[in-house]
């Protein structure tokens, strides 16, 4: 039997989100056939990936901080590592310098959110982007995108067409089918817990609380319902936490909307799955995406999705949800309305959901990442 090989991954945080849940999945998969340790800094998430690897808690203090990659270049030589997975750009950078001085065979970078989508200031994106182009072409063996869409702004990002694999998330669709009386008996513990009554209809948003989320279009989005007396029905959770938590507490007080929707704050993955299972209508108003994960876990439950149309969000999805114009509050106050008034369009896009999810199962991810583990992926051209 074949010793196995060490793989060490790099991330810049340690706290829940859909670049995190995604290297906790490849730990959970793969951690039969790799030994795995993971540097990131401490985080909710941490506990999780001490399941399956050993964590060694750092975080690079600046762009690119040598103190950080001598770390990272002797836990190398000591760890024994074979591959190197880095993700995002600090983590990334710093991480594709330290593999390279030891000359590592096998290095794998992967920027979740294309930086073309960042939502910062232009001049700080050239920096980032050119930053991410030299470091991945120069340093990195491979670069993952999530999507064929992703790949093609990566391409224009300047990256190597050669460089590029494409590895789709993937989640397990046995753990959001549940029976209906499993799906009631969850819907009324969360509504205790909320204070819902469950006779509204109950909306969701799932996410971190940051910029490039879109909340703020959402927010706005209920202000104009309000203003229309469409609102009255219907309860929205925004799930998740976050830098903007206070500014979009007071946003929400500002419109008057406090008796419509609740911040929950971070929540468990537990917990998380029970909310899904007592939500109506799931939203998803991102102003930017790398793949979207939570998306894919609502269209597993069978959740009718309104969708900011996003090009990778388009691709993910498909014609499966509903989409509105991304960034556009009455474009997607629109969307929840006619979904909202109308019980055979949310089953409807209820059945499309199950079916394009299918496309998603975690087995193929696992697989995909164990031929690039072993450096026996092929790309199709």
């Amino acid at each position: 039997m074949a010793e196995k090989k060490n793989v060490l991954i790099i991330s810049a945080s340690g706290n829940y989100g859909g670049m995190e849940v995604h290297i906790l999945n490849i730990l959970e998969g793969l951690h039969k056939d790799f030994n795995f340790f993971v540097v990131c800094p401490n985080g909710n998430i941490v506990s999780e990936y001490e399941k399956y690897a050993k964590v060694i808690k750092l975080f690079p203090k600046f762009d690119i901080d040598p103190i950080y990659i001598l770390k990272i270049v002797r836990l190398l030589r000591i760890l024994n590592i074979s591959v190197v997975h880095t993700h995002e750009l600090k983590a990334g950078v710093n991480g594709l310098i330290a593999a390279s001085l030891l000359r590592l065979p096998l290095k794998i970078s992967h920027q979740h959110t294309p930086i073309s989508n960042w939502q910062v200031m232009s001049l700080q994106k050239r920096i980032n982007a050119l930053v991410y182009r030299l470091s991945v072409n120069k340093l990195a063996s491979f670069e993952v995108a999530l999507t064929s869409e992703i790949e093609k702004q990566k391409i224009k990002e300047g990256i190597k067409k050669e460089k590029i694999m494409v590895i789709p998330n993937g989640i397990s669709l046995k753990t959001f089918n549940f029976p209906r009386k499993l799906k009631i008996k969850y819907r009324i513990e969360m509504c205790d817990k909320y204070g819902i009554n469950p006779q509204n209809l109950i909306a969701g948003c799932i996410s971190r609380l940051t910029v490039e989320k879109g909340h703020n279009v959402l927010i706005k989005a209920l202000r104009e319902m309000e203003n229309a007396g469409s609102l009255s029905n219907i309860r929205f959770l925004f799930v998740g936490e976050g830098e903007l938590r206070e500014s979009l507490v007071r946003m929400v007080n500002s419109y008057n909307l406090a008796n419509k929707v609740i911040f929950t704050g971070f929540v468990s993955e537990e917990e998380k799955v029970k909310i899904l299972a007592s939500l109506n209508i799931f939203i998803f108003p991102s102003l930017a995406e790398g793949f979207g994960i939570v998306l894919i876990e609502a269209m597993s439950v069978g959740l009718p999705c309104i969708v900011s149309d996003l090009p990778v969000l388009k691709d993910v999805a498909k014609e499966s949800v509903l989409y509105f114009n991304s960034g556009e509050e009455k474009s997607l106050k629109e969307k929840v309305e006619k979904m909202a008034k109308s019980k055979s369009l949310r089953e409807e896009f209820s059945k499309k959901a199950l079916q394009q999810v299918k496309k998603y199962d975690i087995k193929k991810f696992w697989e995909n990442y164990k031929k690039l583990y072993e450096n026996t992926f092929s790309i199709p051209r």
